[in-house]
This record gives C-alpha cells, sequence and structure tokens, in this order.
C-alpha cells in the first residue's frame, strides 16, 4: 500500500504516483519511508552542478509546492551527467542554493522505468522505497466553496479518471484542496496554453470515478460515480489544465429566492 500523505515543513502534502522508480544499488538499500527530494531531468535540465543550482532558485520564483524543505539529502536525476553521479554529489553538496540554507545532500539517485522520449519535468517530489510521488501541496477550503476535491486516480496522472481526496483541513473544517507542483508543466505551455492552472468545475459536469451531484443530496445519493468525464472537461485537460475539484452550486443550476429571516 502506497502512502498517500506527507508532513514537510508545517506543509501536508498528497502523494501521486509517477510510475517511475529509481535504480536500486546493489550496496545500499532503500529505506521504505517518504522522503523529499528534488529531481533533475535531462528533458529540461542541463546536469551539471552549476546548472542545478540555478534551477533550484528558479524553482523558488515561480513555484508555490516547492520550498527549501525538499533541499533534502537525496536527489534524483533523469539522464546521464556529463559530470558523472559521485563528482556532481561533491560538486553539490553544502553549497547554499537557497539563502541561508545548505544542502546536505549524501545521496544521488538515477531513475529507471520512465518512458522513452517523454518529458520528465524537473521539481519537488518524494521518494518512498524505490517509488517515486509528485508532490500535491494541500491547502484548506477555508470558504466551504469544495463540494468534493480530487486527484488523479492511481496510473493516470493528468488524464480523465480521478479519486476523491478524502481528507479535511488540520483544523478540521473545510475540505483539503491538493495543488501539483507548477514546475511539472513548464515543458507543456508550447501546446498547452493552460498548463500550469489549477481549475475547480462545477459539480453538473461529470468526473469519471467520482459521484456528480448537481447540488442535490438526493440525486448524490441516487447515483453511484461517474463512469465517464464530460467532454468540455477532457477539452480543459487536454489543453493542459489540472482538475482539482468541483463547486458548490444550486439544485439542479436553478435560481433560488432566500427564505425570510
Amino acid at each position: 500500500m502506497h502512502p498517500q500523505f506527507a508532513t514537510l515543513g508545517g506543509n501536508r502534502y498528497a502523494l501521486v504516483a509517477t510510475g517511475m522508480r529509481v535504480k536500486k544499488s546493489c550496496f545500499t538499500s532503500l529505506p521504505d519511508v517518504v522522503r523529499p527530494a528534488l529531481l533533475f531531468s535531462e528533458t529540461d535540465t542541463r546536469l551539471v552542478s552549476d546548472q542545478i543550482l540555478v534551477q533550484v532558485a528558479r524553482f523558488q520564483e515561480l513555484d508555490d509546492v516547492f520550498d527549501s524543505n525538499f533541499l533534502s539529502n537525496v536527489l534524483i536525476i533523469h539522464g546521464r551527467s556529463p559530470e558523472g553521479s559521485n563528482k556532481l554529489r561533491q560538486r553539490l553538496a553544502k553549497t547554499q542554493p537557497l539563502q541561508g540554507k545548505s544542502w546536505l545532500l549524501d545521496t544521488i539517485y538515477t531513475t529507471q522505468g520512465a518512458l522513452t522520449g517523454s518529458h520528465i519535468p524537473s521539481g519537488p517530489y518524494f521518494l518512498c522505497g524505490q517509488d517515486i510521488f509528485q508532490a500535491w501541496k494541500i491547502y484548506v477550503d477555508s470558504f466551504s466553496s469544495f463540494q468534493t476535491t480530487v486527484l488523479p486516480a492511481p496510473g493516470s496522472p493528468y488524464q480523465y479518471v480521478f479519486r476523491n481526496l478524502d481528507s479535511v483541513g488540520s483544523d478540521g473544517q473545510g475540505l483539503s484542496v491538493a495543488v501539483p507542483s507548477r514546475l511539472y508543466s513548464l515543458g507543456c505551455k508550447d501546446n498547452k496554453p493552460l498548463a500550469g492552472l489549477r481549475i475547480a468545475i462545477k459539480d453538473n459536469f461529470r468526473l469519471e470515478g467520482t459521484r456528480c451531484s448537481l447540488g442535490c443530496r438526493s440525486f448524490l445519493a441516487t447515483y453511484g460515480p461517474d463512469q465517464e468525464t464530460a467532454d468540455y472537461v477532457k477539452t480543459l485537460i487536454d489543453l493542459g489544465a489540472c482538475i482539482v475539484g468541483k463547486t458548490k452550486m444550486t439544485a439542479f443550476a436553478s435560481s433560488e429566492t432566500p427564505c425570510d429571516s
């Protein structure tokens, strides 16, 4: 059973499986605990120490999911570094890519199992055993705007199948809303103009794997999970949008008149 959540630096994260794994060394074992890690990929970064340090500073400017706590003792690289893993580790260890934060790096892993020619984005991840997970930062729906919040179903990130995010805020009030790192979509903006946008839809659109309420509890109780995602929502996803949940609405989208007090 894969872990579903992690806490790092006072923030909570949902873990979304990528299907990627790190190569296992015959000399070391990988602990079956959740560890934060940065991943750098040859698809968007030259895997040399000076370029990686530039990217770390850039991450902090561009992304609300990344923070300095991902500068852990673990680094994952996708591809081959011209410097070699040992020299790369030596050059990065104890540097300060973020002001006042030393990078206490001692281990570099390389990926296995990624599709040849696929875009593997650099950014913040979690590692558990050999498995690599995307980091989705959890915010609290303090205004109670959401009917339900969602994550990609296992094995289908950013596609058309979803599962409910069964979690409330740390204070017990408001649903948890998980959002992916914006860094995951930086390489997709040319052909996906909505890449990086986190979008909520009204609860009268179908999401495969979740139930639609149409703003009516009786409707929600009558019908099971939807078997297909609405074509309109598929179009949003194809354009790069990330669906994070469904918002509340009036029953069957009809007008409602407030009762007199």
